[in-house]
């Protein structure tokens, strides 16, 4: 137990005896220095508690804003002098006399010529019903839209004129496949789901005509009028 002592003893003794040669070996580097935010010759404002903030030198005066007020007012009193002074000047513009800009003259046309009036003949001239209505019939193509639907025809009545081919378009807006048939034309077409089908005929007789589909028993009105009777009225009435 002695020696164990002896020991512990002697090991302290030793560290006291080796810690001051060991920290004379050490040298402790300085901390990196910051920079400084103010350069040299640079001012920044202070604040301290209960005291305002110091004035900055702007290199006015603290009567500049007044003084700037004064020569604009005085600008504008000179321009009202000046304005005062030439009563008989007026603004610039283009002053029209007679039909002619002032200080403007009228081209007049070279001797031996004749003066030529461009301007569109607007008096209304006699139209003969029969070549109006065989011109439309020559050219003319009347285009029809029909929907086909569960719930039947849209629209159930169609309009068109004799002598004019008639091209009709039908849609399917059903799921099911239908059809459209007009018996007095010779029209029986099927109409697919989702499908734009054309159609095309032509009314040599004014009446009303059937068309229908059997597969859902809907039904709709061809109405074909005559085109030559309104265009006789017109002329007849003088409209």
């Amino acid at each position: 137990m002695d020696r164990v002592n002896q020991l512990t003893n002697g090991f302290i003794i030793f560290a006291f005896l080796l810690a001051p040669a060991i920290s004379a070996d050490m040298v402790f580097a300085p901390p990196p220095t910051r920079p400084d935010p103010m350069q040299a010759g640079e001012r920044f404002p202070e604040s301290r508690f209960g005291q305002p903030p110091a004035r900055i030198d702007l290199g006015v005066t603290p009567r500049y804003a007044a003084q700037a007020v004064e020569e604009f007012e005085g600008s504008d009193e000179a321009v009202g002098a000046w304005t005062a002074s030439a009563p008989n000047r007026r603004i610039a513009g283009l002053e029209i006399t007679n039909g002619v800009p002032a200080g403007r003259s009228v081209a007049q046309p070279a001797p031996g010529t004749r003066n030529t009036d461009l301007r569109p003949d607007l008096s209304p001239k006699d139209v003969d019903p029969t070549s109006a209505a065989s011109a439309i019939v020559r050219k003319g193509v009347q285009e029809v839209a029909v929907i086909a639907g569960d719930l039947g025809f849209f629209p159930k009545t169609v309009f068109v004129t004799r002598d004019v081919p008639v091209r009709l378009f039908v849609t399917g807006a059903s799921k099911n496949t239908l059809c459209i048939m007009m018996d007095s034309f010779q029209v029986r077409k099927q109409v697919r789901s989702q499908k734009i089908e054309e159609i095309t005929f032509t009314p040599n007789m004014p009446g009303k005509y059937r068309f229908y589909c059997p597969v859902n028993g809907s039904e709709g009105t061809l109405v074909v009028k005559e085109f030559t009777n309104r265009i006789s009225e017109n002329a007849a009435t003088g409209e």
